[in-house]
């Protein structure tokens, strides 16, 4: 799916390092991780990714049970907004 700012794919195993680097933000982990949750642990967020490009491979159109997980590479001249 793409728009003129922003352009959506499924995630791919190269993606760990956005995915480590949005999972960590503070904000992130306040919203989807709120006391007394524990943050995101690295093998957590590997392991979400794993399963989100399994299920892509597997069923791309159909919504998770925890809902749909989108990369979002930065397009030419944008920023992710996670940097």
């Amino acid at each position: 799916m793409a728009t003129e700012r922003l352009w959506l794919r499924p995630p791919r195993r190269e993606d760990e390092a956005a995915y480590l680097a949005l999972f960590g933000r503070p904000e992130v982990e306040e919203w989807l991780r709120p006391p007394p949750l524990a943050p995101f642990a690295t093998a957590e967020v590997r392991q979400m990714l794993v399963e989100d490009v399994e299920h892509w491979r597997a069923a791309a159109w159909q919504p998770r049970r925890r809902g749909r997980r989108w990369s979002w590479p930065a397009r030419s001249g944008s920023r992710r907004w996670w940097r």
